[in-house]
């Protein structure tokens, strides 16, 4: 590979060992294992209450982790959102795609679960579907304007945050990374999506934020 390759990775990555929710269940199996233990059947009453609320504390530790719930419809706000021009413009989209990036009006259905995350987009004659594994293991897909693609997708912030890193190839073959965070403000009225795409040997970083507005 050469010096202006990109490096596919990214810090602060969790490691890819399963999902976050599987790391904090581990713990709370071994616990288990000892309270159920009958090695010791002069066990202290208070010494097992601890452990049953340690456990119970670790458990709801899980539900906390993974507290982000995107389901829903959702609206883009485009007075809100930052144009994605820039980022039409480097990938080599048209110039009329990259003004109607910018106007369309975009609804956008999520459908989450533990490990998976489903984001239906609609707008005029348009409609997409992209289904994502919530395991921060490597996935390869393909797309009509970037062609084949990996992305991971993993909890990030304390599960405030739900990250993809999409790696892909530029139309003048240099490797790139695009980063997308989502994240719930408004109590969970507001969603935003903070992109960052960079590109081997390019020094410019180019952003994106858009906003979108729960109708359901």
């Amino acid at each position: 590979m050469t010096n202006d390759r990109l490096q596919m990775t990214n810090t602060g990555c969790p490691p890819p060992s399963g999902t976050s929710a599987r790391r904090i269940r581990a713990p709370i199996f071994h616990l288990s294992f000892v309270i159920s233990q009958k090695d010791e059947p002069r066990a202290n009453p208070f010494a097992v209450r601890s452990l049953l609320v340690i456990a119970s504390i670790m458990l709801l530790s899980v539900s906390a982790f993974a507290a982000s719930d995107f389901n829903g419809e959702w609206a883009v706000d485009l007075r809100s959102s930052a144009s994605p021009e820039p980022i039409l413009k480097r990938l080599g989209a048209s110039w009329i795609e990259r003004q109607l990036g910018g106007v369309v009006q975009m609804q956008a259905t999520y459908k989450q679960t533990p490990d998976i995350l489903s984001v239906t987009l609609r707008g005029p004659g348009f409609n997409r579907t992209d289904v994502m594994r919530i395991n921060n293991q490597p996935e390869t897909k393909q797309d009509s304007r970037t062609g084949k693609y990996t992305i991971r997708t993993f909890w990030a912030a304390n599960g405030t945050q739900l990250n993809s890193a999409i790696f892909f190839r530029t139309k003048d073959s240099r490797d790139a990374q695009l980063t997308i965070v989502r994240q719930l403000a408004d109590g969970g009225k507001t969603l935003t999506l903070n992109g960052t795409l960079k590109i081997a040997g390019e020094a410019q970083t180019y952003t994106l934020r858009r906003v979108w507005r729960r109708r359901s």
